[in-house]
């Protein structure tokens, strides 16, 4: 989805899974994307840091600002999942989760606030999940923490109107990434299991959550925001 201008844009988490798709869509499509991970080595639009830390953040606005100028396209999709019942989620649990899924999206909106008014027709894209939207079994922090991106999505959405900002997000369901299969491997039982719980009959790909983010990212979504698009093959409605 080639833009008629070429655009500047952040991606966090974007080392592997939904996020480095992300970031590798967008460079197809001829933007300049900067990567934001924990696990980044400094480089070319490249950055090391951690989302629940504004001084990495802080030095992430200065460096975009100083080599961009501007940021057109910001996308929070940084985040963590730990499983446990809710007897079993100790306190340092839930503010890790609560950290990075949603103090870090909100680090985010607000660092980059300034260059995002700077950009061309400028948009934010969160990455929730359709545990915002449903209940999910034994996770507590995870759902809390997706929800509050969810509702975060839209008071922006309303805040920022003003500044011509667009805020949406996209909720995933079960999508094949490094993350889905360390919590719950690759056996042909849990495959089929996971299989039945969607009527597309197939496990997302983090490519079909990057066309969906291309898309809500693009100036052909214009029109768009305050709005949480699920991309789970229809799971949330099953």
């Amino acid at each position: 989805m080639l833009e008629a201008t070429p655009r500047t844009a952040l991606v966090t988490g974007a080392a592997v899974g939904i996020g480095h798709a992300i970031a590798e869509r967008f460079e197809r499509d001829g933007w300049a994307v900067y990567r934001f991970d924990r696990t980044l080595e400094d480089g070319a639009r490249a950055v090391r840091g951690d989302v629940r830390s504004e001084a990495d953040w802080k030095r992430l606005a200065d460096r975009i600002g100083s080599e961009a100028g501007q940021l057109d396209v910001l996308v929070n999709n940084a985040g963590i999942l730990r499983e446990a019942p809710l007897e079993d989620t100790s306190l340092a649990v839930w503010d890790e989760v609560i950290g990075v899924n949603l103090t870090g999206a909100f680090l985010g909106c607000r660092s980059m606030l300034a260059l995002l008014k700077r950009g061309d027709s400028p948009c934010i894209l969160n990455v929730a999940s359709i545990d915002a939207l449903r209940g999910s079994l034994r996770h507590s922090a995870y759902a809390a923490s997706k929800g509050g991106v969810d509702s975060l999505t839209r008071a922006l959405a309303l805040e920022l109107a003003n500044d011509g900002i667009r805020v949406n997000a996209i909720c995933p369901g079960t999508v094949d990434t490094p993350m889905f299969r360390s919590i719950h491997g690759n056996t042909a039982d849990r495959a089929q299991k996971r299989l039945a719980l969607h009527p597309l009959k197939r496990i997302s790909t983090a490519e079909d959550q990057a066309a969906a983010a291309a898309f809500l990212c693009s100036t052909e979504a214009a029109f768009i925001t305050g709005a949480s698009l699920s991309v789970d093959g229809g799971r949330a409605i099953r």
